[in-house]
């Protein structure tokens, strides 16, 4: 696997084009949950930052290793990502709160956040992929 600029370009175009777009979705999904309350939309800014440690630890690696064989939008990649995505985030919620995290998966929440992640990653990954070139 060989890693020049162009690659590395690729990948952190995905990343923060992936970081801004989960922002902006869950955050209008949070403005529009909480009834309108004008300082949610404060929650556009924030959310990137905070989809950018899981998107690095988990969705960069996945990415590398899904190039292998390259396929735009294939659903079996969207399925995998889906599945990272619950992972993930099932981690990060046990590790922020133990007692409380299997309430936290039987709330729709839990798995719309899991989706939107995932299909927003595979969404710019897809997008970015060159069927004649592989990584």
């Amino acid at each position: 696997m060989s890693f020049n600029k162009k690659n590395v370009a690729k990948y952190s175009l995905t990343l923060a084009l992936s970081c801004i777009t989960y922002g902006i979705i869950i955050g209008f999904y949070g403005f529009a949950y909480s009834n309108f309350e004008p300082w949610m939309l404060i929650t556009i800014f924030i959310i990137p930052f905070y989809a950018f440690i899981p998107y690095t630890v988990f969705a960069i690696p996945l990415q590398i290793l899904l190039r292998k064989k390259v396929k735009k939008f294939s659903v079996k990649y969207l399925l995998i990502y889906i599945v990272v995505a619950l992972i993930a985030l099932f981690l990060f919620s046990l590790a922020s709160d133990p007692t409380y995290v299997l309430t936290e998966v039987q709330h729709v929440n839990f798995y719309y956040l899991s989706f939107v992640a995932a299909a927003v990653y595979w969404f710019w990954d897809s997008v970015f992929i060159k069927n004649q070139e592989k990584i």
